[in-house]
């Protein structure tokens, strides 16, 4: 029989009630259900169990399964064994259409796909050879025949063939004690599956097929039964806009938490899993919602994959230091976790770059935990030199991972999250050595008798690559996030279906780079029926009418008017609702609890001995770090008391803003003692001199930027006001200061810098000049800044110059010199010799440049006994700085 209908018409409750009734009476060897995927029948599994049934675990099989039974002496090629063997014939094929994009990913999946589509019909290279004659499509035919070949010579089978052999052997034997057969969950049924299906069909008193249309292959002497109503209630959708995918993700766990239902009559329904999963696991874990990702990933994904591989890796590279401490940093190394690894980091860095255990172990200096570990490695460092069979270089691999990830010690009463990571370790663990063993055999199907560590790593990494692992989380009150595919059997009160965008869903088919529609046409005109981009549509509004008719109380359907790259998104066509009727999505906060500084937090340090140690430690202040604290006092907390940096950047990234900054400065500050010498050749021994200490590689960077800057320096040397001030009777270049404030309402402090340039005029009169490598905007900005009191710098600079030198100040200058000069600042009115004064300047009164220098300390002041109270709080002044100039936004977690 095939029962026909919608989805929720309530195909899949009549197949279920038939299972259960079979199973109570106690014929439950007599049944069998078989679906699409293993999820799908774990999932159905579950669903009988929780009506209190007993189940045999045969009972529900996939149909992969169903035939690997019937056919044992037969084998198709797993997902590795595939990739491998399409490879060697892209790989080894002459065509010249090919040749240049032989290792492309895309031609890869292109050529493998195509095949796939004519073997579900049935058809080989022979068949489709009648009907494809382009040069394009005789170069595919080309790979397809040594594909194929390829494939007898490692004895596998089509999986047409396979099915073909099935079907026979049900036609001839029959299904033993087998009574009842249901297929569910099925959307069409290839070819080598409907002979699967109709040789049951014909071999058993009651075989049931569901399906949601009448299926493109008839079943003959089948009768039909239509369910024409949906059972579920049709759910008027609620339709959500964000404005990224990030907000859609953060709206749906918004309702989630305050809704406050059990977390299992919640699902998340995906079209695009690639996409939104990685949203998906931060946000619900940032916010303490427990979840489950039903979705497989590769093996190659699991974290003690990546270490192996990753280190078998190296070892076969030699130990490239960069990507070495990058294998030794993960957390499945034994020292992932070990605060001497960021130390050893560090060094390795700075001293980039570096090859080889030796220069390793330089590194890790005296460390005993590091001395161990890399001492670990060198019975395998001689493995890149050596050659040997496939199934040794497979023991070798399981060798080290016995080794390196072997099960830790499990306590009593530990947290969930580390109960999960166990649980996934457990298994893959034999994951990996299965794909050891397997990487051995993809090399026996070349008949290579002896590999290199490196072909049998590329061997390796393609079966990790491959080999799918589902999560180990058996869960049941959780949010269920699907794949549309995996939805089809699930009913939940509350979904989710996000990413409703045209390209996303539906998704947007191109014409087959091998087989276009024209040909797709010709070929079911002659029995081989390949789908059309018409039919790929048509399967799109399927899946929506699926993701739409899972929910029995409420639907939430949303999407994102721009994409995290900021381009604009078009609404997808499939929501009827008008779009006036769409419903904004809130902006999500943190709860206090996950956030570790808030405003609300009392205001300091309790603990008097911790006041004590942060008053020892700031005694001294330079004016850039009150202005970081001015910023944001937790950037100041970070960076100035707990002094955490960065990890050094890689060589060709070392010639920063910073670097530049300094060679700028220290070129003008000896070009300005000797301006008789061209300021070129002052910058190209300053430049060499920098970039040895900062240890900058030569290359195209280097001389891009060394052009760069002559270009800027040679317009500053030409302005007049770059060189000593006609009425000055003293210039000072890079000139110290260190000066103590002791006339405030706290403990005394000092304030010491270093000022670019002063001129020392007349009856003491002091003018300062701050050189900036910045554009005009940069100093426009910094104007802006003081002007809203986030600037303390130049005044400083200023009360410097009084309290320690005994000068009067006239004025301070910002000069940014990149890319053309602008000079912006502040001049005493009357006092400041005319010459000196720029348009750009602003003029201001004795007494109010006076009251602006005050102003100054007083901020500075207050800011110092804030630092000195412990204020830590993340609060930054202005908030559009955070992502790019700060190192420690991702432990804020400030909302931006």
């Amino acid at each position: 029989m095939l029962l026909i209908g919608p989805p929720g018409s309530g195909k899949t409750h009549f197949v279920l009630t038939r299972l259960e009734a079979a199973i109570r009476a106690g014929r439950a060897s007599e049944v069998k259900l078989i679906v699409p995927t293993a999820s799908m029948a774990q999932h159905t599994l579950h669903t009988l169990a929780r009506r209190g049934l007993v189940v045999p675990g045969r009972l529900v099989a996939t149909m992969a399964d169903f035939v690997a039974d019937l056919t044992p002496t037969l084998q198709t090629p797993a997902l590795a064994a595939e990739a491998w063997l399409l490879r060697g014939a892209i790989r080894e094929t002459g065509r010249e259409e090919f040749a240049q994009i032989k290792t492309s990913l895309g031609l890869h999946a292109a050529v493998l796909g195509t095949i796939r589509e004519f073997w579900a019909e049935g058809s080989g290279a022979s068949a489709a050879a009648r009907f494809l004659k382009t040069p394009q499509q005789e170069a595919f035919l080309e790979l397809f025949r040594d594909y194929e070949r390829r494939l007898r010579q490692a004895n596998f089978v089509r999986p047409s063939e396979r099915f073909r052999q099935a079907a026979r052997g049900i036609r001839d034997g029959g299904l033993g004690a087998l009574l009842e057969v249901y297929f569910d969950g099925f959307v069409n049924f290839t070819a080598g599956e409907h002979d699967i299906v109709q040789a049951v069909l014909d071999a058993v008193e009651n075989g049931t097929v569901t399906l949601a249309e009448d299926p493109a292959k008839k079943f003959a002497r089948s009768p039909i039964e239509r369910l024409e109503i949906v059972q579920r209630p049709q759910i008027r959708p609620q339709v959500i806009q964000a404005s990224t995918p990030l907000g859609e993700v953060e709206e749906i766990a918004r309702r989630i938490i305050e809704e406050k239902r059990p977390f299992h009559h919640y699902g998340v329904v995906l079209r695009t899993p690639e996409q939104y999963a990685p949203l998906i696991q931060p946000v619900f874990e940032r916010l303490g919602i427990p979840f489950r990702l039903r979705l497989p990933e590769p093996l190659a994904r699991h974290g003690a994959a990546r270490f192996l591989a990753g280190l078998l890796r190296a070892v076969s590279k030699g130990f490239p230091a960069e990507e070495t401490l990058d294998v030794l940093k993960r957390a499945a190394s034994p020292l992932g976790l070990d605060p001497a690894m960021d130390r050893f980091d560090f060094r390795v860095r700075e001293n980039l770059p570096g090859r080889g255990l030796a220069f390793l172990k330089r590194q890790a200096g005296s460390s005993g935990s590091l001395g161990l570990l890399l001492a670990r490695l060198e019975p395998i460092a001689g493995w890149r030199n050596k050659k040997a069979g496939p199934r040794e270089w497979a023991e070798r691999t399981q060798s080290v991972q016995q080794s390196w990830l072997a099960m830790p010690p499990v306590s009593d009463a530990i947290a969930m999250a580390r109960v999960l990571e166990l649980r996934s370790l457990a298994d893959a663990i034999p994951a990996i050595a299965q794909a050891a063993s397997d990487a051995a055999e993809l090399l026996e199907y070349d008949r290579i008798d002896r590999a290199s560590l490196s072909q049998y790593l590329d061997a390796f990494e393609l079966v990790l690559e491959n080999t799918m692992q589902r999560s180990a989380d058996q869960r049941r009150n959780v949010v269920n996030v699907l794949s549309i595919y995996e939805a089809r059997q699930w009913e939940l009160p509350v979904v989710f279906v996000p990413g409703l965008v045209e390209g996303q869903f539906p998704r947007r088919y191109g014409q087959n780079l091998f087989v276009p529609d024209s040909d797709r046409r010709v070929l079911r005109r002659n029995g081989i029926r390949l789908r059309t981009t018409k039919d790929q549509d048509e399967e799109e509004r399927f899946l929506f009418r699926i993701a739409t008719t899972r929910a029995t109380e409420k639907l939430i359907l949303s999407y994102a008017r721009f994409d995290e790259q900021d381009r604009q998104q078009l609404r997808s066509f499939f929501l009827d609702q008008p779009k006036d009727e769409d419903i904004p999505a809130t902006p999500v906060r943190l709860r206090e609890s996950t956030a570790p500084f808030r405003k609300q937090r009392p205001a300091g340090f309790d603990s008097p001995s911790l006041q004590e140690l942060v008053l020892k430690k700031h005694e001294n202040f330079a004016p850039t770090a009150l202005e970081t604290f001015l910023q944001c006092p937790f950037k100041h907390f970070a960076e100035r008391t707990l002094k955490l940096r960065e990890p050094p950047v890689k060589p060709e990234k070392r010639l920063d803003a910073s670097v530049e900054g300094t060679i700028v400065h220290r070129t003008i500050a000896l070009w300005s003692a000797d301006p008789s010498k061209p300021i070129k050749d002052v910058l190209e021994n300053v430049l060499i001199e920098q970039c040895e200490a900062a240890s900058v590689p030569p290359g195209f960077r280097t001389l891009a930027t060394r052009c760069r800057l002559e270009a800027d320096l040679e317009r500053f040397a030409a302005e007049e006001l770059a060189r000593p001030i006609p009425a000055a009777r003293q210039q000072e270049l890079e000139a110290s200061f260190d000066y103590l404030i002791d006339d405030m309402d706290q403990a005394p402090f000092r304030i010491s810098g270093r000022i670019d340039r002063y001129e020392i005029m007349g009856e003491n009169l002091g003018f300062v000049i701050d050189y900036k490598y910045s554009g005009k905007l940069r100093v426009d900005q910094l104007m802006k800044e003081h002007s809203l009191g986030r600037r303390v710098q130049a005044p400083l600079y200023l009360i410097g110059l009084q309290r320690e030198k005994g000068l009067r100040p006239v004025g301070l200058r910002y000069w940014g010199l990149r890319h053309k000069t602008t000079m912006r600042g502040w001049v005493v009115d009357g006092l400041c010799p005319p010459e000196l004064i720029q348009k750009q300047d602003q003029r201001l009164s004795e007494d109010g440049f006076q009251a602006m220098l005050n102003d100054a300390l007083l901020r500075a002041s207050d800011a110092i006994e804030q630092i000195r109270h412990g204020r830590i709080e993340a609060d930054p002044a202005d908030r559009t700085i955070c992502n790019t100039y700060c190192h420690f936004r991702d432990v804020c977690r400030i909302q931006l």
